[in-house]
């Protein structure tokens, strides 16, 4: 597809909010969590960016920085440290790579003039996507970069066909201007140092005085002098080896140490007084393309492919600053977005599964300040998770004239804008046709039936061309034709809620796949259009085992997805169960997920605690279309459902 039909054919769904977390902290601005397909929510995030909704402080519009870490199709099996299969890409070859570059270019278009891209992507797809990546970037490119995968960590084993474990992946670096000013990647001490130094200076681990500072673990008079000084025992424990030193009981290795730092900005004192480490900016160093001193696996959820806040942190602080749009399109785990959150960046993360959606709600709600996620915990900023694609139509019922206006206009890809034909009143226009928006809100009962189209096209006739848009709840039209035909023109009924029918769209809608094994966890979703919620029907019973906890047996499932096919339907259509055992009646905080495969060896039957510090059980089904059926549990009784 030429790149200029990727941006005009684009559905641009509009955003639907769903929940809001934290405090707010910058002004007019709340960090965002979309569920959906990522090339139609950008396309609503390049409305929102010629909106000027998308502004940075140096006052460039668009994303400073995009971080992508997609699917790398590779139709392998990669395991994380349960043995449990991670993921298995589904799209392969040109598929694959034509699914990437609509996202490229998608991107290339929200990134600011001044703004970076950086892929991530491994040894078997690098040198196709970078072909697409210099295509849509023309001119460019930047480096490439190379990443350790760790020797603990390494994801795929040998196997017939390979002699060699593989031990990195590359980041490919592009700039959205080919003039735009590189900043230099320096090295900066290791949060983990920090942290145990954090630990050593609390008085629970003594080994970690052999960290760089001082070289070696101090004797036990050293450590009681210490103590007896409290938490500001840096100066005072430098002055005591200076006394050391010149009684003569300090080793040449010690003196060199001592000398080194007691450059005494090599120490510091945070905020709660405790001690802490670093290496100042002078002594930092440049580095090259070849990263093997930061860690790219993380371990913080269970997700798979998880990539480490290390190297996250490295890549924010390198090529954005405070205050600037950060986007990753495959959020995954979260952990661009957490780790924007603490460095002060302002964020976007989009996401097509709800185990993604739920992973990263609760790494967010459950922050903790240092990198690599050690320390205290530290509230999240103001974010709001959105649908993009999958609506609630309850909801939208709800909303007031102008939000209705915005959404039914934005949900059918129309241009704003009020005007007359005829002394008819038109909200908008649709390739250039007329759209009339029915106002629901101020006329709840009227109905539109044949004889009202007939008169408006009494009163607009030829003027309105060769074809009329009305937009309105679907319970409102009295006729069920797609569309009415006076004198050559069509009066066309977009039916809210409605999937385009086939005249309207070139191609079939598409539902946003839920991954039913965990090997489908990261796969690769092109979801076309939009649809709304339909609970799936579930039916179960809440029996005691022999132990007398409480099991959850399920009876029926099945989905009733608009867009399901006609066999889609019972326990076949069953994405994943996902459990909060410790509900709290108003965050979803996911703490087990199960697949078919896991409830079918389980003949159908859920364990439950026997009791929590709430007492109820949150227990989420999803059907393969993002549907899904909650119920809370009461866990102190058998009976309680």
């Amino acid at each position: 597809m030429r790149q200029e039909e990727v941006v005009s054919s684009t559905l641009a769904v509009p955003f639907q909010a769903a929940s809001t977390f934290g405090e707010p902290k910058w002004d007019d601005w709340a960090n965002m969590l979309v569920f959906g397909d990522n090339l139609q929510a950008m396309r609503h995030l390049l409305d929102l960016k010629r909106a000027h909704k998308l502004v940075n402080p140096d006052g460039t519009e668009g994303f400073r920085l995009v971080y992508i870490d997609p699917p790398f199709a590779t139709r392998r099996d990669f395991r994380g440290s349960s043995s449990a299969r991670a993921y298995s890409d589904k799209l392969e070859g040109a598929r694959f790579v034509e699914f990437l570059r609509r996202r490229i270019i998608l991107i290339r278009e929200l990134l600011a003039d001044n703004g970076f891209l950086l892929v991530h992507i491994d040894y078997r797809w690098g040198h196709y996507i970078k072909v697409v990546l210099d295509e849509v970037f023309s001119g460019g490119f930047r480096n490439e970069i190379k990443v350790r995968r760790g020797t603990k960590n390494v994801q795929n084993q040998f196997d017939e066909i390979e002699s060699l474990t593989v031990g990195d992946d590359s980041l490919y670096l592009y700039s959205k201007s080919t003039g735009t000013r590189l900043p230099h990647a320096r090295s900066q001490h290791s949060e983990a140092t920090i942290g145990k130094w954090d630990t050593f200076w609390r008085g629970t681990d003594r080994q970690t005085m052999r960290y760089e500072l001082f070289g070696q673990e101090p004797t036990t008079g050293q450590w009681r002098w210490m103590k007896s000084r409290g938490k500001t025992a840096a100066a005072n424990y430098l002055a005591y080896l200076e006394d050391e030193e010149e009684n003569g009981t300090l080793d040449d290795y010690y003196l060199e140490r001592l000398s080194w730092g007691t450059k005494l900005d090599f120490v510091r004192l945070n905020e709660s007084g405790v001690v802490q480490y670093y290496v100042p900016p002078q002594e930092s160093k440049i580095l090259s393309t070849m990263w093997g001193d930061v860690r790219t696996i993380g371990k913080v959820t269970d997700y798979p492919t998880e990539k480490h806040e290390e190297l996250l942190a490295r890549i924010v602080n390198w090529l954005s600053t405070p205050g600037d749009l950060v986007l990753d399109c495959f959020a995954g785990s979260g952990t661009t977005l957490a780790v924007a959150e603490k460095l002060e960046r302002r964020w976007i993360g989009i996401d097509c599964g709800k185990l993604a959606i739920y992973t990263i709600q609760k790494r967010l709600l459950t922050l903790r300040e240092g990198i690599g996620n050690k320390g205290r915990l530290r509230p999240s900023s103001k974010f709001t998770v959105f649908n993009a694609g999958l609506y609630d139509y309850s909801q939208l019922k709800s909303l007031d004239w102008e939000s209705w206006l915005f959404f039914a206009l934005e949900l059918f890809s129309c241009q704003a804008g009020e005007f007359r034909l005829g002394g008819v009143v038109f909200q908008g226009t649709r390739y250039g046709s007329p759209v009339l928006v029915h106002n629901h809100v101020s006329y709840p009962k009227m109905r539109i039936d044949e004889d009202a189209v007939r008169d408006l096209h009494s009163a607009v006739g030829q003027l309105a061309g060769s074809q009329v848009y009305i937009v309105a709840p679907r319970n409102v039209f009295r006729f069920q034709e797609d569309y009415l035909e006076f004198d050559g023109v069509r009066y066309y009924a977009l039916r809210i809620p409605y999937s385009f029918i086939n005249e309207l769209h070139r191609r079939q809608f598409s539902a946003i796949a839920q991954p039913q094994t965990a090997d489908e966890v990261n796969a690769t979703v092109d979801a076309v259009g939009f649809d709304f919620i339909e609970p799936p029907t579930v039916t179960f019973s809440i029996e005691a085992n022999d132990s007398g906890s409480s099991v959850l047996v399920v009876d029926e499932f099945s989905s009733r997805s608009r867009l399901a096919p006609v066999d889609g339907i019972g326990r076949d259509s069953l994405a994943m169960v996902m459990l909060d055992y410790e509900y709290d009646n108003e965050v979803f905080d996911m703490d087990k997920v199960l697949y078919p495969a896991d409830l079918v060896a389980s003949d159908w039957r859920i364990d439950l605690p026997r009791s929590s510090q709430t007492g109820r059980v949150m227990v989420v089904f999803t059907d393969l279309y993002g549907n899904e059926s909650r119920h809370v549990l009461e866990t102190s009784s058998p009976e309680g459902a």
